[in-house]
């Protein structure tokens, strides 16, 4: 069975992006009540918990995307007993999983007073916060989210993400009321735990209603238990530097500067992790669909719908790089005050922090698309150790500039560089590395004059920070992509991107004097 793999990805990047608005805007608001009312201690507590707790996660990570990974090829064949034997599996890999977090968890707590530097706020037990983080991360692998892997193979994300729009907005509304009614950090906390029942409920529920047909049921042919241990052991390896990168960095920063500057510093990391999350819409969209092409298709078509994807997604990237350098301080200014703000300097590493990230973006779509976890996993465990070496060494030095030089050092030079070879050595084997790394090479120097010209004309006039606001957000929307134009309209892959974008999403008259 072939996936309608362009309809799909339409609707789930609608639905996505629906999302997407709702999780920034209401987890915004709440974060804002948080700061003015409770203030940056407290916010620094949760970003430290939450890192702990991210790190415990990575017990999980791997087993959703190879068993989602493994659900490609019984879809393709229909073969409904294969797929309600992987679902099975997946339900009695997450009690385990939930079990050794909630055991690993409480081993943890007599050491939590040697995570932070300087004082906690007086009303916190720092034993009832993390407890609740724990439990709130335990039952999520308990009850029931394994099901969201059948609507997630059939590439129908859309009915998930439909679900935590819902559960998002209901959790931001009860945490805002309970701070701003209450001032109570803990009520603040339990709300966490309810919403992640309530999610994993519904998605039960949902899941139910729209593939009744598949249930818990049979057993795994013994090959394909062997395949999953090696590519699950791979992908926890593979996925270990992207959860524990931002986790890293806070627990760095708050034991060696403290929870205040934690605080700022997760404000500037959640606008990146903010805009990476409208990107992350993009490939929860289509890796089904790549899942389902490769299984179909060959290498070189694949190669080549992998460049024409890279070229658009890069160019968006590049874009939305703009944006951040124009208005990464003025946003802070009006969101939070210039007493919580990093210097203009910081503003240009947190734009490059995740222009970087984004290069290795569509590499790891095919990664996890063709499971190649397991050939990765020599560099992912680069990646993480050189990231907590450097961490040390230069935070230790140079504070909050040292840990964000330290994770664009580790990104571009192992997962990027490193990362992108594996790809090419083990799936494409077509000689095109070198194409590939130039084609990358081309957009930075692109992006950096567009962002460069970009902030030249932003910066042109001396106005009140609401309408310099204004300003830059109008040049950052209208400049760019004229420029990209100018800088990409003779380019051959730029045309054949341009094209094949057009053709998919049937904007050929539109486009026709583009291309």
């Amino acid at each position: 069975m072939e996936l309608n793999r362009t309809s799909n990805a339409k609707r789930n990047m609608v639905f996505g992006l629906l999302n997407r608005f709702i999780s920034l805007a209401m987890p915004f608001i709440n974060r804002t009540v948080f700061i003015y009312i409770l203030g940056a201690e407290y916010l620094g507590l949760n970003s430290l918990f939450a890192s702990i707790l991210q790190m415990l996660s990575l017990a999980e990570l791997g087993v959703g995307g190879v068993i989602v990974y493994h659900m490609y090829e019984p879809i393709a064949r229909n073969d409904r007993a294969a797929i309600c034997a992987l679902l099975n599996l997946y339900r009695r890999i997450y009690r385990i999983i939930g079990t050794a977090i909630l055991i690993v968890g409480l081993c943890l707590i007599p050491f939590l007073p040697q995570l932070i530097h300087g004082d906690v706020p007086a009303d916190v037990n720092l034993y009832i916060v993390y407890g609740l983080y724990l439990i709130n991360t335990v039952i999520s692998y308990w009850f029931f989210i394994y099901k969201a892997s059948i609507p997630n193979a059939f590439q129908r994300a859309d009915l998930v993400s439909n679900i935590a729009t819902l559960v998002q907005i209901v959790q931001a509304v009860v945490q805002i009321a309970v701070v701003y009614f209450m001032q109570s950090y803990y009520a603040y906390l339990v709300v966490m735990p309810l919403s992640t029942l309530l999610n994993n409920f519904l998605i039960a529920y949902v899941v139910g209603r729209y593939y009744p047909q598949f249930h818990c049921a049979g057993k795994v042919a013994p090959e394909i238990v062997r395949d999953i241990k090696i590519k699950v052991a791979g992908m926890m390896i593979h996925r270990v530097c992207g959860t524990t990168r931002n986790s890293l960095d806070s627990i760095c920063l708050a034991s060696f500067v403290g929870l205040a500057i934690t605080g700022i510093y997760n404000n500037y990391y959640y606008v990146i992790a903010s805009v990476t999350s409208f990107f992350a819409i993009f490939s929860t969209a289509v890796v089904a669909g790549v899942g389902n092409s490769i299984v179909l298709y060959d290498t070189e078509k694949n190669y080549q719908d992998m460049r024409r994807i890279n070229f658009l997604y890069m160019l968006l990237a590049g874009w939305s790089s703009v944006f951040l350098l124009l208005l990464y301080q003025p946003f802070m200014q009006i969101w939070v005050g210039e007493e919580m703000m990093l210097p203009f300097g910081m503003a240009v590493l947190f734009m490059l922090y995740f222009y970087v990230l984004k290069m290795g973006d569509i590499r790891a779509l095919f990664v996890d698309a063709a499971g190649l976890w397991w050939e990765q996993r020599w560099r992912a465990i680069a990646e993480t150790l050189a990231n907590l070496v450097l961490n040390i060494a230069l935070g230790l030095y140079f504070g909050v500039w040292g840990i964000v030089i330290a994770t664009l050092i580790s990104l571009f030079c192992i997962n990027f560089c490193w990362g992108s070879r594996i790809v090419f050595d083990c799936y494409f084997k077509n000689g095109k590395a070198g194409e590939y790394y130039r084609d990358h090479a081309i957009y930075f120097v692109v992006m950096s004059v567009v962002v460069s010209i970009c902030y030249a004309i932003g910066s042109a006039f001396d106005l009140n920070i609401y309408f310099a606001f204004v300003y830059r957000f109008v040049v950052a929307l209208i400049v760019p992509p004229v420029l990209f134009y100018l800088c990409y309209r003779h380019w051959s892959v730029a045309k054949v991107a341009a094209g094949w974008f057009a053709q998919r999403f049937h904007l050929e008259k539109w486009m026709k004097g583009m291309i």
